[in-house]
């Protein structure tokens, strides 16, 4: 029952057959296509991976999944910003960035988080970066591509797979999922 739209047609994302071994994607242009999950707050922690292809390794936005902008929290799940790409996660978790080499791979990457304990990203199977949390009492993801309004930060790339689970995962719960989606 969770649900992404985009009420403007021309901001959609294309869904492509085909793309990786056989399967199917999602792909988004780099200039303004969003999916959005209206209203959608996860529990005080949770765990969200993606398997995904960026087009373009220098893009200047690269938000893959986010939270919104006016919320008391937010992240980017992945982003390619200027001259430094990183996995992102900002306000509620203190500006935390874990640096990273941009790429037009296929690749899996995870965030996990505890509200007011600790937050933490994977690259590929490998932990990255750790950060504290600041503060919080809920935490609302609804952006997938790009912010949406107004158009901020797009993605240009393959979405394979999302996948979020309202829990902090261990390493060896993450490899299980990231095991999985290496066999996408």
């Amino acid at each position: 029952a969770r649900t992404a739209t985009q009420g403007t047609s021309g901001r959609r994302p294309l869904f492509k057959t085909n793309v990786l071994n056989g399967k199917p994607g999602i792909l988004f242009d780099g200039v303004d296509d969003c999916l959005v999950l209206s209203g959608w707050s996860l529990p005080g922690s949770a765990t969200v991976f993606v398997l995904a292809q960026p087009t373009n390794a220098n893009q200047s936005g690269g938000m893959i999944l986010s939270t919104v902008t006016n919320f008391s929290g937010a992240f980017q799940l992945f982003r390619y910003q200027g001259s430094a790409p990183s996995l992102y996660a900002n306000n509620l978790f203190g500006n935390a960035q874990a640096p990273i080499t941009p790429s037009t791979s296929v690749f899996s990457a995870s965030f996990r988080f505890t509200i007011n304990s600790a937050a933490s990203w994977r690259l590929n199977g490998t932990n990255l970066t750790t950060a504290n949390t600041l503060t919080g009492n809920a935490f609302q993801f609804s952006q997938i591509g790009a912010l949406d309004n107004p158009p901020a930060g797009p993605y240009a790339g393959y979405i394979f797979a999302a996948l979020i689970y309202s829990t902090y995962f261990s390493d060896a719960d993450c490899a299980t999922v990231e095991a999985y989606l290496a066999a996408y």
